[in-house]
């Protein structure tokens, strides 16, 4: 077999996969996932005026990235591209705080480092970030903190080829229901970390048209926190 035929097998196989993939009764969760797409470009689109908005447009890209490869049974970069997703959209977050910092990053002076961005002292999922931007998020701030840090660790160690998730991902090309869902279950945290993260820096500060803008994606995803139901309900123009 020469190398042009090797690789038109391999993108059959992809197909094949990708068939299994829409036809697994967790698919849904695929597309439910795919709909974060669509939530974060609204993120994108109301704070369009901050330069930080560019790490989000990262973010999303990564997300979209991770979504394709996890439908062809490329899982183990599926889980690289999420975890860049989680760091790049977090990272945006602590950038609008520090202007510097993104200044120095966007010249290749300042790296991104997962350390930084979760420290429970000033990490961006701290207390001290909801004491600043939203108080009444302050007591929220631990558990979420927690879901982010188990969610980062569960994608590290496919980053990092750690022999405890082999049985996942050592077929490549081989559909797994097993590796498919693990996958869309670490999303799902994942998804609620980003949009949790952006509400508490930005919600008190964004005008009734642009939370209108937010407001569907805000209750599907916060909707459990009374504080976001209230602060919505009290907002003129949004229902």
């Amino acid at each position: 077999m020469n190398c042009a035929d090797y690789y038109r097998n391999l993108y059959r196989r992809q197909g094949e996969i990708l068939e299994l993939s829409c036809a697994s009764p967790d698919f849904v969760a695929q597309a439910e996932s795919h709909q974060f797409l669509s939530d974060m470009q609204l993120w994108i689109d109301v704070l369009a005026d901050r330069d930080e908005s560019l790490l989000l447009k990262k973010a999303q890209a990564e997300f979209q990235v991770a979504l394709s490869l996890l439908s062809i049974g490329s899982y183990r970069y599926a889980f690289v591209a999420l975890r860049s997703c989680l760091e790049l959209a977090l990272t945006g977050v602590q950038h609008s705080a520090h202007a510097l910092w993104h200044s120095q990053w966007k010249a290749g002076r300042r790296d991104i480092v997962w350390a930084s961005l979760s420290d429970d002292s000033d990490g961006v999922l701290s207390p001290t970030y909801a004491k600043e931007f939203a108080p009444g998020l302050e007591s929220e701030t631990r558990h979420v903190a927690a879901i982010a840090k188990s969610a980062y660790r569960q994608c590290s160690e496919f980053v990092h080829g750690n022999l405890a998730v082999d049985e996942l991902v050592s077929n490549v090309y081989v559909f797994s229901q097993n590796s498919f869902k693990r996958w869309h279950e670490v999303a799902e945290n994942v998804q609620f970390v980003i949009v949790f993260a952006l509400a508490m820096r930005f919600l008190s500060r964004l005008d009734s048209t642009q939370l209108a803008v937010l407001e569907q994606c805000l209750i599907e995803r916060l909707g459990h926190l009374t504080v976001v139901r209230e602060f919505l309900s009290q907002t003129p123009g949004v229902s």
